[in-house]
């Protein structure tokens, strides 16, 4: 080897360095090419003996100062004659791995594979295979790069992605992981796709403002943009998405930033709020119809403290809403026998949590009598306690005289 050129190269630098001399192994090369086959990958595994031959024919040439130093030896001999026993896997499989290339005539490869240092501990490898011509030999240069520290930061990204993604997929809400840098889609829960009513495959790789309808975006976006520079103005924001055919679907959103691996992660989190606002008209509805309801409506606490009486009970009665607030129907009630009898059987009835129908005697705020239907019924939460009593009245003062 006399190129001053590539003995500079050779020796110097970090990068540990070996030379093979495989001029045997081109002339069998040579044998197998003269074949024909049309199969040269099929035919080389079948052909182990083959490999197993041509491995046999690499000779090791010199292995530079970096080679020795990476594996703690004092010269190439010592190399050479530690050489079988460097690798995990065996030595033939590398070079079988090796020949192969070798007999596809592909000038340049790389492929992995683990090495053992002196002191039995074992580093992860790229290994840089490079066909050279030298001083006529037909050699091959073998660079060897450790990745050992970037396999486990790999293998620490993926398994934080795994816990992430388990707990994403876990929750109620649509979950869509931002890459800030690029700002483009790279994780979604299956409730985000249940949400945009897109696959996978469709959301990810997708720039997160396509999420939105134009007239949208840029609310979004300086929103997104102050979640991430920690100058947040709210925990969240009411905002619309694109949902199926372009359906715009009501959503609240969530933002926070976090690290995964050595990436900025934005994570965020869309809460349907289509079930919300339908409960939201619901009790609109209700609301309209106990306000318009021709009946008087009165709503009591557990003690019988009026909480709330509708605009018939206002009109029926002649007391003010802000009048009876707070105090007990029996302001209402004659002071005839009959009446606290008739009380003394409500009380008994709905505290059993039974529905109670009857008659009352009352009295209007300027002392007329009245006769009033009432139908009371207790409230009950998810639990079967009692929380209120709703009553229902109707003045039939004017039908009993009829009668």
């Amino acid at each position: 080897m006399t190129d001053n050129y590539f003995q500079e190269f050779f020796y110097s630098g970090q990068v540990a360095r070996w030379l093979i001399d495989y001029t045997a192994l081109f002339y069998e090369c040579e044998k197998v090419r003269q074949l024909e086959l049309s199969d040269l990958d099929a035919y080389l595994t079948a052909e182990k003996d083959l490999l197993e031959m041509g491995a046999s024919l690499l000779q090791s040439v010199v292995a530079n100062t970096s080679l020795l130093e990476l594996f703690e030896v004092e010269n190439a001999e010592t190399f050479q004659r530690l050489f079988p026993d460097l690798f995990v896997l065996k030595t033939t499989d590398i070079m079988r791995e090796v020949t192969a290339y070798l007999f596809r005539e592909e000038s340049y490869v790389v492929f992995e594979t683990q090495l053992r240092r002196k002191n039995g501990q074992v580093a992860d490898y790229s290994v840089y295979l490079d066909v050279l011509s030298v001083d006529e030999q037909k050699v091959a240069m073998l660079s060897f790069v450790e990745v050992t520290e970037q396999k486990q930061v790999i293998a620490q990204f993926q398994e934080s992605m795994e816990k992430y993604r388990m707990l994403i997929t876990a929750a109620n809400d649509a979950i869509v992981l931002i890459d800030c840098k690029s700002e483009k889609i790279q994780e979604v829960n299956p409730q985000a796709e249940a949400l945009f009513e897109k696959t996978e495959q469709e959301l990810i790789g997708c720039n997160h403002t396509s999420l939105y309808p134009e007239q949208e975006r840029n609310f979004y976006l300086r929103f997104y943009e102050q979640q991430l520079s920690n100058k947040a103005t709210s925990s969240g924001i009411d905002t619309v998405i694109l949902g199926k055919d372009n359906v715009l679907v009501p959503v609240q959103v969530n933002i926070a930033s976090t690290e995964i691996g050595e990436r900025n992660i934005a994570q965020v989190v869309f809460h349907d709020l289509r079930k919300r606002i339908k409960l939201e008209e619901r009790r609109k509805l209700l609301s309209t119809a106990v306000e318009q309801a021709a009946e008087s409506i009165m709503i009591t606490d557990l003690s019988g403290k009026i909480e709330y009486v509708n605009p018939a009970f206002e009109k029926t009665s002649g007391y003010d809403f802000t009048e009876v607030i707070g105090r007990s129907p029996r302001m209402l009630r004659s002071a005839t026998e009959a009446s606290k009898m008739q009380s003394n059987l409500m009380w008994e009835e709905i505290t059993k949590g039974n529905i109670w129908r009857g008659t009352f005697t009352n009295r209007k705020k300027g002392g007329e009598l009245y006769q009033e239907e009432a139908s009371i019924t207790p409230v009950k939460d998810r639990d079967g306690s009692i929380r209120h009593y709703v009553t229902v009245k109707r003045d039939i003062t004017q039908q009993l005289t009829l009668e």
